[in-house]
């Protein structure tokens, strides 16, 4: 190769392959073609004569792609860029491009089934649209089916809070109106009532390193009550303000509150 890039033709006015790789690697050319190129954009750009093969791919095989078979397919589809990294030896390259194809598993089987249907595929391009965005750039937040369950619970008022509390694993939740706080099972079945309040509960907090349910009120106190006994009062504090949050941090052991 000579200067600037320009490859020199040998003695026998003939330019070897290895001159003519080098010469591309060194002046980028390669690496901006297999940099820029992203999935979803020219997935959405793609011919229609080429829709219905790749349609009949997946229903070659049986409409419920696996992410190993999903990166098969549309290795053949984009063999252009697969073959240009491997002509050139680009592994690490190639690795950048397969995990583009996982990601883009990844957001379409977004329930995690492990599985993706043409039908899938396609929703997902058609609302993507003309996005230029690469896969790599979305998060993905994976929802798993869950039950439904139905509270039995007769309410005075709607619910104006409601608190899971994670290490105590119960749910406390305040009614519009009530000087009570009623703490349910994660199902839903009643648990245990708080009721010595002389004025509306305004927020709930569970202080897991005592143990420790703690329920600030209009009254301008902050009540404490020991979860390992049976929820019994063990402390009331006056706070100047109604506090209106609670939050406790474990890393601090300090409840704030404002």
């Amino acid at each position: 190769g000579g200067e600037d890039g320009v490859v020199e033709p040998a003695e026998d006015g003939f330019v070897s392959w290895g001159a003519f790789a080098k010469c591309l690697l060194d002046t980028g050319v390669v690496n901006d073609i297999v940099s820029s190129f992203n999935v979803v954009k020219v997935l959405n750009h793609i011919d229609l004569d080429r829709i219905a093969p790749l349609r009949e791919e997946f229903i070659a095989r049986g409409n419920a792609l696996s992410v190993d078979v999903f990166i098969v397919v549309m290795k053949r589809q984009f063999h252009y860029i697969f073959e240009l990294v491997t002509l050139f030896e680009l592994e690490r390259e190639e690795r950048q491009l397969v995990a583009q194809l996982v990601d883009l598993f990844e957001i379409v089987d977004i329930n995690g089934h492990d599985s993706m249907s043409w039908e899938e595929f396609t929703a997902f391009l058609v609302d993507q649209g003309m996005s230029e965005n690469a896969p790599r750039e979305f998060d993905v937040i994976r929802f798993g089916d869950s039950l439904v369950v139905d509270e039995t619970i007769a309410h005075q008022s709607s619910c104006e809070k409601a608190t899971y509390f994670k290490h105590y694993d119960k749910i406390a939740f305040i009614e519009q109106g009530s000087r009570c706080v009623k703490i349910v099972t994660p199902d839903l079945m009643p648990f245990a009532e708080l009721r010595d309040f002389a004025q509306a509960p305004l927020y709930t907090v569970y202080i897991e390193k005592e143990g420790f349910v703690a329920v600030s009120c209009s009254d301008l106190t902050i009540s404490f009550y020991d979860a390992n006994n049976g929820l019994k009062l063990v402390r009331r504090v006056v706070t100047k303000t109604a506090q209106l949050v609670m939050c406790w941090s474990a890393a601090a052991h300090v409840l704030y509150s404002a």
